[in-house]
């Protein structure tokens, strides 16, 4: 199949905007909005029948749909609303282990939604949370391993480690990272927010003690579906953050009912994933790797900015920095996204990181370089205009 801006109708993208920015919410394909339609009617059709009799079944048949795209088990992965709800599981499971002597090791690169948790856990147990300062621009990955080893100390119970940064798109090395911590015993939950779809991801190699990721990005789920995965050895005390009627029963049966909800988005991911294998599974992977390097050079070329990180630490994601005199604050990544939206047409989000304001590109097979160019022209005309 031709990607590029020929197959945009298969999605509601608004034709008058130049959408780069598929990374923060993704975007679900019609096919697959209609398929959680269809299952939301089903349901309401008798939801009584639904519930008692079909729901159990349907839920690990989708479990095991996802596992076999995933390469692993669907008993060891259960369905969450997003990463942030799969962090706080793990978290909120934790929370009879930490003591006060107790560190905790983030990366600079946590997302807001996890650093917040985090504070909440430090402040109910005293445990410490250390966050270690992973290099952006780098040269080569044992630049990002490094900060690790002199990080880590008696001390350290859990590590949660991004896989790939959203600050950046950087693709941490995170089986290197992992077989370290594992040497000494520490717990390690991975943040794979923007992992499943975008680039290759086989979490049993990773031997990591939980893996969570979303869906509805890059996989082309429905908003509200997302994974957790857990190791057999950790499955028995990591509990869902709804406690209801399955508690004590085991790990599947306790995340897959956690009370009335519409499960349509979770019951969807059979068919997104069935519309991500009909566009073929290597190639959108190599199309939309390809767009981003591509596309980041250009930018780069025509700003006169330097790549900070090399091409293969990337997937489709991927951050420069802003031209200009900027101190990298909250308010200037709002007022920049609002400008290029409402002055040139242009979704895209602008990130503040060491004090610097980057803004950051996705490639999807919807994109093609004629919209990276618009982006090149409205920055080069933010920059004039000073």
């Amino acid at each position: 199949m031709e990607f590029g801006h020929k197959i945009k109708n298969l999605w509601w993208l608004d034709d008058d905007v130049v959408f780069l920015n598929h990374g923060s919410f993704g975007l679900t394909p019609k096919k697959v909005l209609e398929a959680a339609n269809e299952w939301s009617v089903r349901l309401e059709r008798e939801p009584v029948k639904f519930f008692i009799d079909e729901y159990f079944h349907l839920i690990r048949e989708a479990a095991d749909n996802l596992a076999a795209f995933l390469d692993t088990k669907g008993e060891n992965i259960v369905f969450v609303e997003n990463a942030t709800s799969g962090v706080n599981s793990v978290l909120r499971s934790l929370l009879p282990e930490f003591s006060h002597d107790d560190e905790i090791i983030v990366t600079s690169h946590v997302y807001p939604a996890v650093r917040n948790t985090l504070n909440y856990i430090s402040s109910v147990t005293k445990a410490k949370v250390i966050e270690v300062d992973v290099p952006f621009p780098f040269e080569n990955k044992e630049e990002l391993i490094e900060p690790f080893r002199y990080a880590l100390t008696d001390k350290t119970k859990l590590a949660i480690i991004d896989h790939i940064a959203y600050t950046t798109g950087v693709i941490l090395p995170v089986k290197e990272i992992t077989a370290m911590l594992k040497e000494k015993n520490i717990l390690t939950l991975i943040d794979g927010a923007h992992v499943p779809g975008q680039i290759d991801l086989d979490i049993e190699e990773l031997h990591c003690d939980w893996y969570v990721g979303n869906c509805h990005k890059w996989l082309f789920a429905p908003k509200g579906c997302a994974l957790l995965w857990s190791s057999p050895d950790v499955q028995k005390f990591t509990k869902p953050l709804s406690l209801s009627l399955f508690y004590g029963e085991g790990y599947n049966i306790e995340f897959d009912w956690t009370g009335t909800r519409n499960p349509s988005s979770w019951l969807s991911i059979t068919a997104a994933i069935e519309f991500y294998n009909t566009l073929g599974k290597d190639n959108i992977k190599h199309y939309i790797h390809s767009l981003a390097v591509d596309a980041r050079r250009m930018l780069a070329s025509r700003l006169s900015l330097q790549l900070p990180a090399p091409d293969n630490m990337f997937g489709s994601l991927a951050a420069l920095e802003m031209p200009g005199k900027y101190n990298g604050t909250k308010e200037e990544t709002h007022q920049m996204r609002n400008l290029l939206l409402k002055e040139y047409n242009i979704e895209i989000p602008f990130i503040n990181y060491n004090d610097k304001l980057w803004f950051r590109i996705s490639a999807q097979v919807y994109n093609e370089m004629q919209d990276y160019d618009k982006l090149a022209d409205a920055i080069e005309d933010i920059y004039h205009k000073g």
